[in-house]
């Protein structure tokens, strides 16, 4: 009986964690749909926050290495000393690379909040661009361009 109760709530729970998941991913993608257009013009504000990401999660490697490294020497008593200057260095640089992620994060807030750019718009075609566009010399085309029109 006891397994069996044990059984219907593991299925209950991944259940309503699949509902769950499946609603989310549809309400995301929808979002993202959305803001994907505004946040077209913040390229290079994402890509440093992914820059930065990495930089953290790769640092926190290190500074996870590094205190093993020191449990390791003090359980051996060998290398203390220099296991924790490379522990310190690890985390001077996971601190660094948290201020940059910080700071990354900042300017694409920033740069998502102001509204994009509006396109300028095209310059109508005069009378003569056909002309210009047929092959006309572009000397030609610019001294009739600079005339005077006719109502």
């Amino acid at each position: 009986m006891h397994r069996t109760m044990k059984l219907l709530a593991v299925v209950l729970v991944s259940l309503l964690a699949m509902a769950g998941l499946t609603t989310a991913t549809s309400v995301s993608a929808n979002a993202d749909a959305s803001t994907s257009v505004a946040r077209a013009h913040c390229g290079p504000e994402t890509a440093q926050v992914k820059k930065a990401d990495q930089k953290v999660k790769k640092a926190k490697a290190a500074v996870k290495k590094a205190n093993a490294d020191v449990k390791k020497a003090k359980t051996s008593d060998r290398g203390v000393e220099a296991a924790k200057k490379k522990q310190a260095k690890a985390k001077a640089a996971l601190k660094k690379a948290k201020a940059q992620q910080k700071r990354a994060k900042k300017a694409l807030a920033d740069c998502e909040a102001t509204p994009a750019p509006e396109p300028e718009p095209e310059t109508p075609a005069g009378p003569l661009q056909p002309l210009c566009d047929a092959g006309v010399p572009q000397e030609v085309c610019d001294a009739l361009g600079g005339l005077p029109t006719v109502p």
